[in-house]
């Protein structure tokens, strides 16, 4: 094996390590337009949000959520979760997980 050979893959390793970490969060980012409710862009005070999953979180998920907000219950359904009193730039941020479908002001627009 020839000296280039093998730094080119010791590259392409270090480029795939580097999406692999480094993907979810950049498709999150890229998404996050779309997964925001319109009347939460762009907000400056603190909201109660529903942060709907696409599966029934579990006890690591929820841990997660509740960095952004105050837990608040799934009101009866079981794949969303209420957050209370979550900062304007954790609205963002929520909507910025990979792993978020959507995030919805708890009474709707």
């Amino acid at each position: 094996m020839t000296r280039r050979m093998a730094l080119s893959r010791i590259i392409f390793g270090i480029l795939l390590l580097a999406l692999l970490f480094g993907g979810p969060h950049l498709y999150g980012r890229a998404t996050a337009a779309d997964k925001l409710a319109d009347c939460l862009v762009g907000t400056t005070s603190p909201q109660n949000v529903v942060v709907k999953l696409s599966y029934v979180p579990g006890p690591t998920q929820l841990e997660d959520l509740q960095r952004y907000g105050r837990y608040g219950g799934s009101r009866g359904d079981l794949q969303s979760v209420v957050l209370l009193d979550v900062p304007a730039q954790n609205v963002t941020l929520l909507s910025q997980l990979y792993w978020v479908d959507r995030v919805d002001t708890e009474d709707g627009c």
